[in-house]
C-alpha cells in the first residue's frame, strides 16, 4: 500500500507531535509537516497537498473550519480529520457540511486515532480503485451508450448458466444486512437490489463499471435475467425496475436523514451516510424532516450502488 502524505494542525505542539508518532509508528504514512495554526498551515499544505490533513477546530487567529474553508476555495481536494474537545452537536454538523471525513473528540485516543486513518485511508484506496477503472473503460473500444443487443443477451446467458450458489450465500446474506440496518428490507426493490449484487458477482470488474455508468444497460439486463428465470408476480420492465430502486434509496436516505437529525454519532449514520449518499442532498433530507423549508433533495442510485459494492467488498 502507498504511503500516504499527513499533515497535522493543532494549537497544541504536544498534541501534533503525539498524532505524528502514532501515524510513524503504526506504518499509517508519513507526516509531511505540523503547524500550531490554520494561518501558517494553508500555504505548506497546498504546496505539498498531502492527502490527509487532521486539524483542531479551536485555534487562535485561523480556525479549523475556515482554514479548511480557504483550502477548498484555493482547490485543496485531500480528506480531512477534525479535532476537538467540544462535544457540541453544532460544531459536529459544521465538520461534516464542510465535507469532513470523520469528527474525533479530544482527549486523544490512540486506538480511534488509528482506527479512522485506517478507514479514510480505505475510503482513498476505493476512490483509487474506481478511477483506474473508468480511465482503463474509456479507453476501450466498446461504445457503452449503444451497446449490442447480443453482448445483452451473451452476459445474461452466461450469468443464468452459471453455478449461482457458488459464494453467493454470504454475499447475499451481507446485502440482506446491510438492507435491513438502512430500514428497507421489506422494500420491493431490495429484490432488485440483491440481484444485482449477485450478477456483478458474476462479472468482472470493468464490466461492473461499464454497467455503472449506464444504469439503462443494467436494467436492461436484469430485465433480462428475471424473464429467463421464469420470475412471476414482479413486473420486470426496465421502467418498473428503475422506479423500485429509486424509491428504495429514497426510504434509505429518509431512514438515515431521521438518525442524523437525532445524532451524527449514530453507529449506522457514520457506517452509511457517506458512503452510500451524497451527503449535501441527505443534509437537504435532514433540514426537511427537521421542519425546514428548502429544495427537495435528490437520490443518486449510482453512488448508492457504488457503496454497496464497497461495503460487500467487491473492490477490495
Amino acid at each position: 500500500m502507498e504511503k500516504y502524505k499527513f499533515y497535522v494542525v493543532d494549537d497544541n505542539e504536544a498534541v501534533c507531535q503525539i498524532i505524528a508518532n502514532i501515524i510513524e509508528e503504526d506504518n499509517l504514512g508519513k507526516v509531511i509537516g505540523a503547524s500550531t495554526n490554520g494561518k501558517n498551515a494553508i500555504d505548506d499544505i497546498l504546496t505539498y497537498n498531502p492527502e490527509i490533513i487532521i486539524i483542531d477546530v479551536l485555534m487562535p487567529e485561523l480556525d479549523g473550519f475556515e482554514t479548511i474553508k480557504q483550502l477548498q476555495e484555493e482547490g485543496y481536494m485531500g480528506k480531512y480529520i477534525f479535532l476537538s474537545q467540544v462535544q457540541d452537536k453544532s460544531f459536529i454538523k459544521q465538520g461534516y457540511n464542510l465535507g469532513a471525513e470523520f469528527y474525533i473528540t479530544k482527549p486523544i485516543n490512540r486506538i480511534e486515532i488509528v482506527s479512522i486513518i485506517e478507514k479514510v485511508i480505505k475510503i482513498l484506496e476505493l476512490e483509487r480503485t474506481f478511477h483506474i477503472l473508468k480511465e482503463n473503460i474509456n479507453t476501450m473500444q466498446t461504445t457503452i451508450q449503444d451497446p449490442k443487443e447480443n453482448s445483452i443477451n451473451r452476459n445474461v446467458e452466461t450469468y443464468i448458466k452459471s453455478d449461482y450458489k457458488v459464494n453467493s450465500t454470504s454475499l447475499r446474506d451481507e446485502v440482506i444486512s446491510i438492507l435491513a440496518d438502512l430500514g428497507v428490507l421489506n422494500q420491493a426493490g431490495s429484490r432488485d437490489i440483491l440481484e444485482i449484487a449477485e450478477y456483478f458477482s458474476k462479472l468482472n470488474k470493468e464490466d461492473i463499471i461499464i454497467r455503472m455508468q449506464n444504469l439503462n444497460l443494467l436494467y436492461k439486463e436484469l430485465s433480462q435475467i428475471y424473464l429467463e428465470k421464469g420470475i412471476e408476480n414482479l413486473e420486470i420492465n426496465e421502467n418498473a425496475i428503475s422506479r423500485r430502486i429509486s424509491r428504495l434509496i429514497a426510504y434509505s436516505m429518509e431512514n438515515l436523514a431521521t438518525l442524523g437529525v437525532e445524532d451524527y454519532h449514530h453507529p449506522k449514520f457514520e457506517k452509511f451516510a457517506y458512503k452510500f449518499f451524497d451527503f449535501t442532498e441527505l443534509r437537504k433530507k435532514m433540514l426537511y424532516l427537521k421542519g425546514h423549508n428548502g429544495e427537495k433533495s435528490k437520490i443518486n442510485v449510482k453512488k448508492f450502488l457504488e457503496g454497496l459494492l464497497i461495503e460487500v467488498g467487491f473492490f477490495e
